[in-house]
């Protein structure tokens, strides 16, 4: 599938982010369990250099618990340090902030600690930095390019958290990174086109998780052509225009946001045991 999405903004927060990393001692970079691996690969990441990083995956509620047992596993036996996280319910919020505090240890002086939280759009860095603090200390909202400059928040006594703007690569390394991106909420509307998004989230879960889809939909059957299957589930919530005519605006944006907001069911894009592919 088609994607792009790099506006002007982007490639300035990118810039506004590797100036800031000599006043930071850890990076948090945050990623979205669904896609435990496309979420938080890039070369960005590179510019990074060997600054400590750690790894925070927000929307933990919304993923396929095989696919986050996998990753905490494969973490876990790679010293990697990662926290699989759900911000909403402050899930794994005090394992990660207690960690944080730890490192504070090995600075001199035991100066304040400083922390830098980046990643894609939407995937939560602003709602992750509210529930490390205990206060809506950013705007968080579920949409990509709400948080549009850096924003250095004090969280208690000697620590602070940077909040960076989403970034994504100018293009994607493929296909199927840009449909999963899209189909989890990462990319604007605006950088894709709704009715082959739609289709091709159709055909995913007819391949990866037909029982959730033909619940969600209350289908009989989802053997059938991605399409066939579309207008049944449009015609049988009643997004019809006059004549009976499927509106496939409605239809379109009604299945996206059941997919990004996890009402179809928890689901995953990448495994551990693919990691390295």
């Amino acid at each position: 599938m088609d994607a792009q999405w790099f506006p002007g903004h982007m490639a300035k927060g990118r810039r506004a982010i590797v100036n800031e990393l000599s006043k930071v001692d850890i990076v948090i970079v945050v990623g979205d369990a669904r896609a435990a691996k496309r979420s938080v690969s890039g070369d960005f990441y590179q510019r990074l250099g060997k600054k400590k990083r750690i790894f925070a995956f927000n929307k933990t509620d919304l993923a396929d618990t095989r696919s986050v047992s996998g990753f905490v596993a494969g973490f876990h036996e790679s010293r990697q340090p990662a926290f699989f996280v759900d911000c909403m319910k402050n899930t794994g919020i005090s394992q990660l902030r207690a960690y944080l505090k730890e490192q504070q240890k090995d600075l001199r002086f035991s100066r304040e600690i400083r922390c830098m939280a980046c990643g894609i759009p939407n995937v939560g860095k602003s709602s992750l930095i509210n529930a490390i603090a205990k206060r809506s200390a950013n705007k968080a909202e579920n949409r990509p390019a709400v948080t549009r400059a850096l924003k250095w928040i004090r969280v208690e006594g000697s620590f602070y958290l940077l909040d960076t703007p989403g970034i994504l690569e100018p293009s994607f390394s493929s296909p199927e990174d840009a449909f999963a991106l899209a189909a989890i909420g990462c990319v604007k509307n605006t950088g894709y086109d709704e009715g082959e998004l739609v289709i091709k989230i159709i055909e995913f879960m007819q391949q990866s998780y037909p029982d959730l889809l033909a619940g969600k939909y209350k289908l009989t059957t989802v053997d059938k052509e991605a399409i066939e299957l579309y207008e049944d589930i449009a015609r049988s919530r009643g997004f019809l225009r006059k004549g009976g005519v499927v509106d496939e605006q409605r239809a379109s944006q009604a299945i996206i946001a059941d997919m990004q907001n996890g009402r179809i069911g928890k689901i995953a894009f990448d495994f551990w045991e693919n990691n390295g592919e």
